[in-house]
């Protein structure tokens, strides 16, 4: 019964040693990721961060999607007429 414990003691403190540096990351990722970002975008005006041809593209998908849609429900319309 006793080399069980001992087993079953070394195995929980072997479980914990191999935590340890996963912990280590999460936590300083955690608090250095925001101060990182921060110092790295520092001088930059919010217009200047937003407005970017990637947003450009998503507002044009948008809108083709919309009219691409009314042609659709236009389209339906006639044919249920007809």
């Amino acid at each position: 019964m006793g080399l069980f414990h001992r087993r079953s003691a070394i195995h929980a403190r072997a479980c914990a040693e191999s935590k340890t540096p996963v912990v280590i990351t999460v936590v300083c990722g955690t608090i250095l990721t925001p101060i990182l970002l921060k110092l790295s975008f520092r001088g930059h005006q919010e217009t200047e961060l937003v407005q970017n041809n990637i947003a450009d593209r998503m507002a044009k998908h948008r809108q083709l999607d919309i009219i691409t849609q009314q042609l659709l429900q236009q389209d339906e319309q006639l044919m249920k007429k007809n």
